[in-house]
Protein backbone atom coordinates (compact mmCIF):
# COMPACT_ATOMS: atom_id res chain seq x y z
CA UNK A 1 0.00 0.00 0.00
CA UNK A 2 1.03 3.48 -0.65
CA UNK A 3 0.61 6.55 0.23
CA UNK A 4 0.66 9.56 -2.61
CA UNK A 5 3.50 11.44 -2.10
CA UNK A 6 1.31 14.79 -2.79
CA UNK A 7 -1.61 13.84 -0.55
CA UNK A 8 -1.26 16.41 1.88
CA UNK A 9 -0.27 19.20 0.08
CA UNK A 10 -3.69 18.42 -1.80
CA UNK A 11 -5.75 18.41 1.37
CA UNK A 12 -4.89 21.60 2.68
CA UNK A 13 -5.03 23.22 -1.10
CA UNK A 14 -8.76 21.78 -1.00
CA UNK A 15 -9.09 23.22 2.72
CA UNK A 16 -8.07 26.75 1.73
CA UNK A 17 -10.36 26.02 -1.66
CA UNK A 18 -13.35 25.42 0.47
CA UNK A 19 -13.74 28.57 2.20
CA UNK A 20 -13.67 30.76 -0.66
CA UNK A 21 -16.03 28.21 -2.88
CA UNK A 22 -19.22 30.29 -3.74
CA UNK A 23 -22.86 28.46 -3.64
CA UNK A 24 -22.69 25.32 -5.38
CA UNK A 25 -22.39 21.88 -5.61
CA UNK A 26 -18.81 21.05 -5.63
CA UNK A 27 -17.71 17.61 -7.83
CA UNK A 28 -15.07 15.31 -8.54
CA UNK A 29 -13.79 14.67 -11.74
CA UNK A 30 -16.21 11.52 -11.46
CA UNK A 31 -19.13 13.49 -11.17
CA UNK A 32 -19.73 12.28 -7.53
CA UNK A 33 -21.68 14.74 -5.77
CA UNK A 34 -19.18 16.06 -2.53
CA UNK A 35 -20.46 19.15 -0.51
CA UNK A 36 -22.79 22.28 -0.77
CA UNK A 37 -20.63 25.05 0.31
CA UNK A 38 -23.93 27.58 1.15
CA UNK A 39 -23.89 30.18 4.04
CA UNK A 40 -26.44 27.82 5.08
CA UNK A 41 -24.57 24.75 5.69
CA UNK A 42 -21.31 26.56 7.05
CA UNK A 43 -23.76 28.32 9.56
CA UNK A 44 -25.40 25.15 10.49
CA UNK A 45 -21.27 23.19 11.41
CA UNK A 46 -21.64 25.56 14.25
CA UNK A 47 -21.53 23.66 17.62
CA UNK A 48 -21.85 20.25 15.15
CA UNK A 49 -19.80 17.19 15.08
CA UNK A 50 -17.75 15.15 12.55
CA UNK A 51 -17.84 11.62 11.17
CA UNK A 52 -15.83 9.65 8.88
CA UNK A 53 -17.53 6.87 7.19
CA UNK A 54 -17.21 3.88 5.10
CA UNK A 55 -20.34 2.07 3.33
CA UNK A 56 -21.30 -0.78 1.13
CA UNK A 57 -24.53 -1.16 -0.14
CA UNK A 58 -26.54 0.43 3.20
CA UNK A 59 -28.44 3.11 1.60
CA UNK A 60 -31.79 2.12 3.35
CA UNK A 61 -29.66 2.29 6.81
CA UNK A 62 -27.53 5.45 6.10
CA UNK A 63 -30.97 7.17 5.57
CA UNK A 64 -31.97 6.39 9.18
CA UNK A 65 -28.10 7.16 10.33
CA UNK A 66 -27.63 10.10 8.98
CA UNK A 67 -31.10 11.97 10.12
CA UNK A 68 -30.76 10.23 13.83
CA UNK A 69 -26.95 12.21 13.96
CA UNK A 70 -28.10 14.89 12.46
CA UNK A 71 -30.93 14.82 15.25
CA UNK A 72 -28.62 13.59 18.28
CA UNK A 73 -25.28 14.36 18.02
CA UNK A 74 -25.63 16.81 15.70
CA UNK A 75 -23.70 15.68 13.06
CA UNK A 76 -22.69 18.72 10.41
CA UNK A 77 -20.03 17.58 8.84
CA UNK A 78 -19.35 13.67 7.04
CA UNK A 79 -16.64 12.62 4.63
CA UNK A 80 -17.74 9.32 3.13
CA UNK A 81 -16.18 6.82 0.88
CA UNK A 82 -17.97 3.32 -0.66
CA UNK A 83 -16.44 -0.32 -0.39
CA UNK A 84 -14.72 -0.66 -3.29
CA UNK A 85 -16.96 -3.91 -4.51
CA UNK A 86 -19.91 -1.78 -3.98
CA UNK A 87 -23.00 -2.42 -6.28
CA UNK A 88 -24.60 1.11 -5.17
CA UNK A 89 -23.54 4.03 -4.47
CA UNK A 90 -24.75 6.66 -1.67
CA UNK A 91 -24.89 9.82 -3.97
CA UNK A 92 -28.79 10.33 -4.21
CA UNK A 93 -28.96 10.37 -0.61
CA UNK A 94 -25.96 12.44 0.35
CA UNK A 95 -27.32 14.54 -2.34
CA UNK A 96 -30.56 15.45 0.06
CA UNK A 97 -28.75 16.77 2.36
CA UNK A 98 -26.57 19.40 0.66
CA UNK A 99 -27.79 22.05 2.53
CA UNK A 100 -27.94 20.63 6.07
CA UNK A 101 -24.36 18.73 6.13
CA UNK A 102 -21.35 19.79 4.90
CA UNK A 103 -20.36 16.12 3.18
CA UNK A 104 -17.63 15.02 1.55
CA UNK A 105 -17.70 11.40 -0.66
CA UNK A 106 -14.54 10.32 -1.75
CA UNK A 107 -12.86 7.90 -4.17
CA UNK A 108 -9.81 5.86 -3.44
CA UNK A 109 -7.66 8.57 -5.26
CA UNK A 110 -8.88 11.56 -3.15
CA UNK A 111 -7.63 9.61 0.08
CA UNK A 112 -4.42 8.69 -1.45
CA UNK A 113 -5.18 4.56 -1.50
CA UNK A 114 -3.63 2.01 -3.65
CA UNK A 115 -3.32 -1.35 -4.03
CA UNK A 116 0.00 -1.32 -5.68
CA UNK A 117 1.75 -3.67 -4.55
CA UNK A 118 0.04 -5.19 -1.98
CA UNK A 119 -0.47 -8.89 -1.43
CA UNK A 120 -3.09 -9.06 0.48
CA UNK A 121 -6.37 -11.41 0.83
CA UNK A 122 -9.69 -9.85 0.23
CA UNK A 123 -10.63 -9.22 3.85
CA UNK A 124 -6.74 -7.88 5.02
CA UNK A 125 -7.28 -5.31 1.76
CA UNK A 126 -10.44 -3.89 2.82
CA UNK A 127 -8.67 -3.38 6.56
CA UNK A 128 -5.97 -1.61 4.93
CA UNK A 129 -8.09 0.41 3.26
CA UNK A 130 -9.91 1.33 5.71
CA UNK A 131 -6.94 2.20 8.23
CA UNK A 132 -6.29 4.53 5.30
CA UNK A 133 -9.20 6.12 4.87
CA UNK A 134 -10.00 6.94 8.33
CA UNK A 135 -6.31 8.28 8.98
CA UNK A 136 -6.81 10.79 5.91
CA UNK A 137 -10.02 11.67 6.85
CA UNK A 138 -8.73 12.65 10.42
CA UNK A 139 -6.14 14.89 8.31
CA UNK A 140 -8.94 16.01 6.53
CA UNK A 141 -10.45 17.56 9.03
CA UNK A 142 -7.31 18.35 10.61
CA UNK A 143 -6.86 20.86 7.57
CA UNK A 144 -10.33 22.32 7.62
CA UNK A 145 -10.15 22.53 11.86
CA UNK A 146 -7.05 24.97 11.71
CA UNK A 147 -8.30 27.24 8.81
CA UNK A 148 -11.21 27.67 11.18
CA UNK A 149 -14.33 25.43 10.62
CA UNK A 150 -14.74 24.89 14.15
CA UNK A 151 -15.80 20.67 13.66
CA UNK A 152 -13.75 19.31 16.55
CA UNK A 153 -15.13 16.00 17.46
CA UNK A 154 -15.16 13.43 14.99
CA UNK A 155 -17.05 9.97 15.29
CA UNK A 156 -15.45 6.91 13.72
CA UNK A 157 -18.35 4.33 14.20
CA UNK A 158 -19.93 2.32 11.02
CA UNK A 159 -23.73 2.85 9.30
CA UNK A 160 -24.93 0.33 11.55
CA UNK A 161 -23.98 1.59 14.73
CA UNK A 162 -25.98 4.46 16.93
CA UNK A 163 -24.18 7.27 19.45
CA UNK A 164 -26.36 7.34 22.46
CA UNK A 165 -25.90 8.71 26.12
CA UNK A 166 -25.47 5.60 28.71
CA UNK A 167 -27.92 6.69 31.18
CA UNK A 168 -28.51 4.53 34.41
CA UNK A 169 -30.43 1.79 34.47
CA UNK A 170 -31.59 -1.02 36.74
CA UNK A 171 -29.16 -3.83 35.04
CA UNK A 172 -25.95 -1.70 34.62
CA UNK A 173 -22.69 -4.28 35.53
CA UNK A 174 -20.75 -2.30 38.33
CA UNK A 175 -17.08 -1.87 37.82
CA UNK A 176 -16.50 -3.97 40.02
CA UNK A 177 -18.43 -7.30 38.43
CA UNK A 178 -17.28 -6.12 34.75
CA UNK A 179 -13.41 -6.15 35.05
CA UNK A 180 -13.81 -9.42 36.87
CA UNK A 181 -15.67 -10.55 34.17
CA UNK A 182 -13.38 -8.97 31.63
CA UNK A 183 -10.60 -10.64 32.77
CA UNK A 184 -12.32 -14.13 32.50
CA UNK A 185 -13.36 -13.69 29.19
CA UNK A 186 -10.23 -12.24 27.85
CA UNK A 187 -8.21 -15.09 29.67
CA UNK A 188 -9.95 -17.57 27.94
CA UNK A 189 -9.98 -15.89 25.05
CA UNK A 190 -6.20 -16.18 24.90
CA UNK A 191 -6.29 -19.52 25.27
CA UNK A 192 -8.85 -20.83 23.14
CA UNK A 193 -7.45 -19.17 20.11
CA UNK A 194 -3.96 -19.36 20.66
CA UNK A 195 -1.92 -22.39 20.62
CA UNK A 196 2.14 -22.07 21.31
CA UNK A 197 3.47 -24.90 19.36
CA UNK A 198 6.04 -26.65 22.56
CA UNK A 199 8.32 -26.46 19.66
CA UNK A 200 8.92 -22.87 19.20
CA UNK A 201 7.59 -23.30 15.50
CA UNK A 202 5.04 -20.63 13.90
CA UNK A 203 6.60 -17.71 15.61
CA UNK A 204 3.99 -15.54 14.61
CA UNK A 205 1.52 -17.36 16.83
CA UNK A 206 3.62 -17.24 19.50
CA UNK A 207 4.00 -13.50 19.21
CA UNK A 208 0.14 -13.49 19.20
CA UNK A 209 -0.39 -15.07 22.43
CA UNK A 210 2.66 -13.29 23.84
CA UNK A 211 1.51 -10.12 22.74
CA UNK A 212 -2.49 -10.64 24.62
CA UNK A 213 -0.46 -12.32 27.63
CA UNK A 214 1.20 -8.82 27.86
CA UNK A 215 -2.21 -7.46 27.31
CA UNK A 216 -4.28 -8.88 30.17
CA UNK A 217 -1.23 -8.40 32.37
CA UNK A 218 -1.64 -4.56 32.04
CA UNK A 219 -5.07 -4.63 32.37
CA UNK A 220 -4.42 -7.06 35.87
CA UNK A 221 -2.31 -4.30 36.88
CA UNK A 222 -4.09 -1.34 36.23
CA UNK A 223 -7.67 -2.77 36.74
CA UNK A 224 -7.33 -5.02 39.27
CA UNK A 225 -10.35 -6.10 41.41
CA UNK A 226 -7.29 -5.95 44.29
CA UNK A 227 -6.21 -2.60 43.04
CA UNK A 228 -9.44 -0.84 43.10
CA UNK A 229 -10.33 1.34 45.86
CA UNK A 230 -13.97 0.58 46.22
CA UNK A 231 -16.21 4.15 47.01
CA UNK A 232 -19.74 1.87 46.98
CA UNK A 233 -21.85 0.03 45.02
CA UNK A 234 -19.01 -1.80 43.13
CA UNK A 235 -17.49 1.20 42.20
CA UNK A 236 -14.22 2.70 42.40
CA UNK A 237 -13.17 6.66 42.80
CA UNK A 238 -12.68 7.12 39.57
CA UNK A 239 -15.53 5.22 38.52
CA UNK A 240 -18.42 6.36 41.20
CA UNK A 241 -17.82 10.18 39.97
CA UNK A 242 -18.23 8.98 36.36
CA UNK A 243 -21.34 7.40 37.58
CA UNK A 244 -22.34 10.40 39.10
CA UNK A 245 -21.80 12.18 35.43
CA UNK A 246 -24.09 9.48 33.36
CA UNK A 247 -26.86 10.46 36.68
CA UNK A 248 -26.70 13.92 35.21
CA UNK A 249 -27.21 12.68 31.25
CA UNK A 250 -30.85 14.41 29.79
CA UNK A 251 -32.92 11.84 28.39
CA UNK A 252 -32.71 11.84 24.35
CA UNK A 253 -36.86 11.38 23.88
CA UNK A 254 -36.73 14.28 20.82
CA UNK A 255 -32.85 15.38 21.13
CA UNK A 256 -33.49 18.43 22.60
CA UNK A 257 -30.38 18.03 24.09
CA UNK A 258 -27.39 17.18 21.89
CA UNK A 259 -24.45 15.07 22.89
CA UNK A 260 -22.08 18.30 21.57
CA UNK A 261 -23.85 20.28 24.37
CA UNK A 262 -23.63 17.98 27.32
CA UNK A 263 -19.70 17.54 26.20
CA UNK A 264 -19.52 20.98 26.24
CA UNK A 265 -21.80 21.49 29.65
CA UNK A 266 -19.31 18.95 31.45
CA UNK A 267 -16.42 19.74 29.82
CA UNK A 268 -14.66 22.09 32.71
CA UNK A 269 -15.90 19.31 35.10
CA UNK A 270 -13.12 17.78 36.89
CA UNK A 271 -14.03 13.99 36.55
CA UNK A 272 -15.04 14.50 32.73
CA UNK A 273 -13.41 12.15 30.14
CA UNK A 274 -13.42 15.26 27.94
CA UNK A 275 -11.91 17.46 29.80
CA UNK A 276 -8.50 16.68 28.37
CA UNK A 277 -8.56 13.75 26.53
CA UNK A 278 -8.08 13.76 22.79
CA UNK A 279 -9.83 10.08 22.00
CA UNK A 280 -12.73 9.26 23.74
CA UNK A 281 -13.48 5.59 23.61
CA UNK A 282 -17.10 4.76 23.68
CA UNK A 283 -17.87 0.91 24.14
CA UNK A 284 -20.58 -1.16 22.30
CA UNK A 285 -23.76 -2.37 22.81
CA UNK A 286 -25.13 -5.06 20.62
CA UNK A 287 -28.91 -4.94 19.68
CA UNK A 288 -30.81 -7.73 18.63
CA UNK A 289 -33.12 -8.47 16.26
CA UNK A 290 -35.84 -9.35 18.51
CA UNK A 291 -38.67 -7.28 18.61
CA UNK A 292 -40.56 -6.04 21.10
CA UNK A 293 -44.19 -3.43 21.64
CA UNK A 294 -43.51 -0.31 23.10
CA UNK A 295 -45.55 2.60 24.02
CA UNK A 296 -43.65 5.35 23.15
CA UNK A 297 -43.00 4.24 19.20
CA UNK A 298 -46.48 2.64 19.33
CA UNK A 299 -48.08 4.12 16.06
CA UNK A 300 -46.24 7.06 16.36
CA UNK A 301 -44.36 6.90 13.12
CA UNK A 302 -47.08 5.73 10.85
CA UNK A 303 -49.36 8.64 12.49
CA UNK A 304 -46.29 11.42 11.73
CA UNK A 305 -44.68 10.23 8.12
CA UNK A 306 -47.12 8.04 6.52
CA UNK A 307 -46.91 5.59 4.89
CA UNK A 308 -43.36 4.67 6.68
CA UNK A 309 -44.02 2.69 9.96
CA UNK A 310 -41.30 1.95 12.81
CA UNK A 311 -40.55 -1.06 11.04
CA UNK A 312 -38.69 0.80 8.41
CA UNK A 313 -36.18 1.83 10.94
CA UNK A 314 -33.65 0.07 13.17
CA UNK A 315 -33.79 2.17 16.04
CA UNK A 316 -37.35 2.28 16.72
CA UNK A 317 -37.93 -1.59 16.60
CA UNK A 318 -35.46 -2.88 18.01
CA UNK A 319 -34.49 -2.78 21.83
CA UNK A 320 -33.54 -6.24 22.95
CA UNK A 321 -29.33 -6.05 24.00
CA UNK A 322 -27.00 -8.29 24.75
CA UNK A 323 -25.29 -8.19 28.15
CA UNK A 324 -23.67 -4.15 28.77
CA UNK A 325 -20.01 -4.42 29.58
CA UNK A 326 -19.58 -7.73 28.34
CA UNK A 327 -16.97 -8.25 25.18
CA UNK A 328 -17.90 -11.97 24.45
CA UNK A 329 -20.90 -9.90 22.81
CA UNK A 330 -19.75 -6.59 22.42
CA UNK A 331 -16.15 -6.68 21.07
CA UNK A 332 -14.11 -3.43 21.10
CA UNK A 333 -15.12 0.02 21.65
CA UNK A 334 -15.25 2.84 18.66
CA UNK A 335 -13.46 6.39 19.01
CA UNK A 336 -14.30 9.88 19.04
CA UNK A 337 -11.32 12.14 18.34
CA UNK A 338 -10.55 15.67 18.72
CA UNK A 339 -8.90 16.81 16.18
CA UNK A 340 -8.08 20.53 17.87
CA UNK A 341 -5.75 18.78 20.28
CA UNK A 342 -3.79 16.91 18.15
CA UNK A 343 -0.80 18.19 16.08
CA UNK A 344 -0.61 17.20 12.65
CA UNK A 345 2.23 15.02 13.50
CA UNK A 346 0.37 13.19 16.08
CA UNK A 347 -1.64 11.76 13.08
CA UNK A 348 -0.31 9.11 11.09
CA UNK A 349 -0.96 8.15 7.55
CA UNK A 350 -2.19 4.77 8.49
CA UNK A 351 -4.40 4.58 11.76
CA UNK A 352 -3.22 1.35 13.56
CA UNK A 353 -6.79 0.15 13.53
CA UNK A 354 -10.22 1.53 14.00
CA UNK A 355 -10.89 0.55 17.69
CA UNK A 356 -7.39 2.14 18.88
CA UNK A 357 -6.51 4.29 15.56
CA UNK A 358 -3.63 6.43 17.24
CA UNK A 359 -2.43 3.83 20.13
CA UNK A 360 -0.68 7.01 21.76
CA UNK A 361 -3.64 9.43 22.16
CA UNK A 362 -6.76 6.46 22.37
CA UNK A 363 -5.33 4.18 25.24
CA UNK A 364 -5.52 0.70 25.37
CA UNK A 365 -8.70 -1.83 25.25
CA UNK A 366 -9.77 -3.17 28.12
CA UNK A 367 -7.45 -0.92 29.96
CA UNK A 368 -8.75 2.19 29.78
CA UNK A 369 -12.66 1.62 28.45
CA UNK A 370 -15.51 0.58 30.82
CA UNK A 371 -19.44 0.34 29.87
CA UNK A 372 -19.78 1.01 33.23
CA UNK A 373 -17.79 4.77 33.46
CA UNK A 374 -18.53 5.46 29.51
CA UNK A 375 -20.84 8.81 29.24
CA UNK A 376 -21.49 7.43 25.85
CA UNK A 377 -22.06 4.41 24.07
CA UNK A 378 -22.92 2.73 20.75
CA UNK A 379 -25.75 0.96 19.89
CA UNK A 380 -24.62 -1.68 17.02
CA UNK A 381 -27.71 -2.84 15.74
CA UNK A 382 -27.72 -6.53 13.68
CA UNK A 383 -31.29 -5.92 12.27
CA UNK A 384 -32.96 -7.92 10.11
CA UNK A 385 -32.00 -11.01 7.86
CA UNK A 386 -32.26 -9.01 5.25
CA UNK A 387 -29.95 -5.58 6.31
CA UNK A 388 -27.67 -9.10 7.81
CA UNK A 389 -27.33 -10.89 4.59
CA UNK A 390 -27.93 -8.16 1.74
CA UNK A 391 -24.51 -7.79 1.17
CA UNK A 392 -21.35 -9.63 0.48
CA UNK A 393 -19.16 -9.90 3.24
CA UNK A 394 -17.37 -12.96 4.32
CA UNK A 395 -17.26 -12.11 7.90
CA UNK A 396 -21.30 -12.96 7.92
CA UNK A 397 -23.21 -15.88 7.95
CA UNK A 398 -26.58 -17.53 9.11
CA UNK A 399 -24.92 -19.51 12.44
CA UNK A 400 -23.51 -15.58 13.50
CA UNK A 401 -26.64 -13.79 12.73
CA UNK A 402 -28.72 -16.58 14.67
CA UNK A 403 -26.45 -16.24 17.56
CA UNK A 404 -26.36 -12.36 17.83
CA UNK A 405 -29.94 -11.47 16.26
CA UNK A 406 -31.67 -13.59 19.23
CA UNK A 407 -29.16 -12.26 22.30
CA UNK A 408 -32.06 -11.06 25.23
CA UNK A 409 -30.01 -9.59 28.27
CA UNK A 410 -33.14 -6.37 28.82
CA UNK A 411 -34.16 -3.91 26.77
CA UNK A 412 -33.19 -0.09 26.45
CA UNK A 413 -34.77 2.63 25.19
CA UNK A 414 -32.36 5.24 24.70
CA UNK A 415 -32.64 5.93 21.17
CA UNK A 416 -35.94 5.33 20.83
CA UNK A 417 -37.76 8.57 20.50
CA UNK A 418 -35.36 10.61 18.35
CA UNK A 419 -37.60 11.29 15.09
CA UNK A 420 -40.01 13.17 16.58
CA UNK A 421 -37.80 15.87 17.41
CA UNK A 422 -36.39 15.41 14.23
CA UNK A 423 -39.77 15.97 12.13
CA UNK A 424 -40.85 19.44 14.67
CA UNK A 425 -36.97 20.42 13.69
CA UNK A 426 -36.90 20.16 9.39
CA UNK A 427 -40.88 19.79 8.70
CA UNK A 428 -42.82 16.98 7.69
CA UNK A 429 -42.85 17.78 4.09
CA UNK A 430 -38.82 17.73 4.50
CA UNK A 431 -38.45 14.62 6.91
CA UNK A 432 -40.82 12.42 4.17
CA UNK A 433 -37.68 13.49 1.35
CA UNK A 434 -34.98 13.16 3.64
CA UNK A 435 -36.30 9.59 5.25
CA UNK A 436 -37.39 8.49 1.27
CA UNK A 437 -36.79 4.69 0.76
CA UNK A 438 -35.44 3.93 4.58
CA UNK A 439 -35.26 0.75 5.72
CA UNK A 440 -36.76 -0.83 2.08
CA UNK A 441 -33.70 -3.05 1.20
CA UNK A 442 -35.72 -4.26 -1.85
CA UNK A 443 -33.30 -2.23 -4.33
CA UNK A 444 -30.25 -3.48 -2.62
CA UNK A 445 -30.79 -7.07 -3.18
CA UNK A 446 -31.72 -6.71 -6.41
CA UNK A 447 -28.17 -5.08 -7.33
CA UNK A 448 -26.94 -8.44 -6.45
Amino acid sequence: MTILSNQQAKSAQHANEIMLLPPQIEKTSNNNILSNHSNTTRANNQGGAGACLLVKDENPRLIEWLAYHYQILPLRYLVIASDLSSRTRPSDVLHRWKDLIHITEWSDVDFGYTTEGENYNRLMKHRNRQKTFLAQCLHHFKEHNSNGNNISWVFLHDVDEYVTFNRVTENDMSKVDEVQKITNIVNDYIHDNVTVPADGSASHIKLTYERKRRHLDKFQRINGTANLEIAGDGYDLKGAALLELRRQLPPMDDGSTTIMEFIEKIRQDPHSPFQSNACHTIPRLVISAKEEEHPSTYNYVSKLLPPLTKMNFETLRFYKCAEKGSFDWNKFEKVAIDVSRLSKSKIPDKIQNVHTPIKRVCGTPFVDTFYSESVLKIHHYIGSWDAYSVKDDLRRNSAKYDALSSVDYGSVYDAQSWLRGFVNNVGIERAQSLLDGVGDWSSTAAAY
